[in-house]
């Protein structure tokens, strides 16, 4: 059975790895989206999803409010923002 320290060990690689994954998955996603916000913020030490817009052909299509919940834009440039989540 590992003991503490290499389970600790063991936690911090998987963390280190999982913020390098952030890291990659975010740029991947920025430019597959047409998307010149951050995506993530750390604050705190706490990593927070930013507000961001994803575009289509150059257009803003849908807006990232931050809190895991996206809103479309309508035609009129307004956002179209659900009150359930």
């Amino acid at each position: 059975m590992p003991e503490f320290q290499e389970l600790h060990d063991m936690a911090k690689d998987h963390l280190a790895m999982s913020r390098m994954n952030l890291i990659i998955e975010s740029e991947i996603m920025s430019k597959s989206f047409s998307i010149d916000e951050p995506l993530f913020e750390v604050k705190d030490g706490q990593v927070k999803i930013c507000s961001f817009d994803l575009n289509y052909g150059g257009e803003p299509i849908m807006r990232s409010i931050g809190d895991g919940r996206t809103a479309e834009y309508r035609a009129d440039g307004t956002l179209k923002v659900d009150t359930y989540a």
